[in-house]
């Protein structure tokens, strides 16, 4: 194509032409670039907002699968932008007043946005990741609204900054360990309810430390060289030992004054549970039994065997034969017990022995209960002290840290690639204009000399005549 055909335009004209132009096109391409850079420059000034910004990552395995330090689901994102949140930030932190934070709160939410990030990427030759930095940026953007209810611009770095270390307090609150036992110094003055509210501690303890310890089973603390597994067995061993105080309270049918009318008083609680409960198990075995007929299914001993086959209807009427069997066992073993310790107590006659026995048995009793309770008591002691330890150790500490302060960025709709379309584009049309301006500057030039030609011509004519 170096040649016009048909009167088309080719590359080689084209290059003619800008060869033409060089001069002219690299001055308006240099105009271009000027003028495009203010208009770009002034639009980003006009329409961009300071953004202001923190980051927190997280450090516990599962957070990249969305699960909280216990393994349960977790809405990371709600959890920075919830009301209970930000409001506490805005009042506690910040110290604004409640009609402030009352005016605040909304646009703050509203302009608050949560962005998960994911740095320091280790992945394997299947380009699977192996581990991670997962980060939160929590930014926040600058808003009218806002405006009418701050001071200065440095309130945006407070308010963010108050979200954030908020948000993370609440967060290492949530998971950390804590207890609502406390020490006993006496466990009353009737015998059996002494047993039963040392019973009460230690089962508890035990409790508490068994779930703790499916939770972090390789913590141990450092002050008490104890995990939550052996506390968990140094409480179950105490309760046996508990066992023989029991067994010499009712063997020796020791009776304060109250143990007697108790006992009666409980077994006949026990008694009127057990009739209650009794029937319910009949009510409910008579809609199990209705149920497997209607579905051609042979009773089993075991109703949980039926339970995934059955539709929710039947479901229920399984759950809740299973709950009303567990409710009458409990109440028929409770019932055994204080039957037993009637028994007990009708054939130790604790009152026809002599006073001095009487004494002496009631004294052995008050020094093993308080053995017991200096036991028990020193047991919480040590279990309170490893919840510490656990609470201000690595293992919460570590779950999530703040890993960038507050820093002001901006937002603008001015992005490298659109300055870089709109530059081109200005350069295009300044080459364009160069390479028209040139070609019309051209052809006025012809114009003028073919006009000076013809006058030439003219003026020879006449002198040849």
């Amino acid at each position: 194509m170096e040649e016009n055909i048909n009167g088309e335009l080719t590359f080689k004209m084209i290059w003619q032409r800008i060869k033409r132009s060089g001069v002219r096109i690299i001055v308006y391409i240099l105009i271009a670039l000027i003028v495009g850079a203010g208009i770009l420059g002034l639009a980003d000034v006009i329409f961009s907002k300071s953004q202001f910004e923190t980051r927190i990552t997280y450090y516990y395995e599962g957070v990249e699968e969305g699960t909280d330090p216990w393994g349960g689901q977790m809405d990371f994102v709600n959890g920075v932008k919830s009301v209970s949140n930000v409001s506490k930030a805005l009042s506690i932190k910040c110290v604004y007043s409640e009609e402030e934070v009352a005016e605040l709160l909304d646009p703050v939410i509203k302009n608050l946005t949560v962005i998960t990030d994911m740095t320091d990427v280790n992945k394997n030759a299947d380009e699977i990741i192996l581990n991670a930095d997962y980060n939160f940026r929590i930014i926040l953007t600058q808003s009218g609204e806002i405006d009418k209810q701050i001071n200065s611009k440095n309130d945006y770095y407070n308010i963010v900054d108050a979200i954030t270390s908020t948000y993370i307090e609440s967060f290492k609150s949530k998971y950390s360990y804590s207890t609502n036992l406390s020490a006993i110094s006496s466990a009353g003055t009737n015998y059996l309810d002494k047993y039963y509210n040392i019973r009460n501690l230690l089962g508890i303890m035990k409790s508490e430390a068994d779930s703790l310890a499916a939770k972090s089973p390789l913590f141990e603390s450092t002050t008490q060289n104890l995990s939550f597994s052996n506390l968990s067995k140094r409480a179950e061993t105490l309760a046996l030992e508990l066992d023989t105080y029991k067994y010499y309270i009712v063997s020796n049918g020791i009776d304060s004054g109250s143990e007697k009318s108790n006992i009666d008083a409980r077994v006949q609680e026990y008694t009127d549970r057990v009739a209650t409960y009794e029937k319910n198990v009949t009510t409910y075995t008579t809609a199990f039994e209705t149920l497997c007929s209607q579905n051609n299914i042979v009773i089993p001993s075991d109703p949980t065997q039926v339970y995934p086959i059955v539709s929710q209807q039947g479901k229920e009427i399984i759950e809740n034969l299973i709950a009303a069997i567990n409710t009458l066992t409990e109440a028929q073993n409770n019932l055994n017990d204080w039957t037993y310790y009637k028994t007990c107590y009708e054939s130790a006659n604790f009152s026809a022995k002599p006073e001095e026995e009487r004494n002496r048995i009631i004294a052995n009793a008050d020094a093993m209960e308080a053995d017991l309770i200096a036991d028990a008591n020193a047991l919480l002691a040590a279990y309170q002290n490893m919840i510490k330890d656990y609470n201000e150790s690595y293992n919460v500490q570590s779950l999530v840290r703040v890993t960038s302060q507050a820093t002001k960025t901006k937002d603008s709709p001015i992005t490298m690639v659109v300055f870089v379309i709109i530059e081109a584009v200005l350069l295009i049309i300044a080459v364009i204009i160069a390479m028209g301006v040139t070609a019309k500057k051209g052809e006025m030039v012809l114009r003028k000399r073919l006009k000076l030609d013809a006058k030439s011509d003219d003026s020879t004519t006449e002198n040849k005549e």
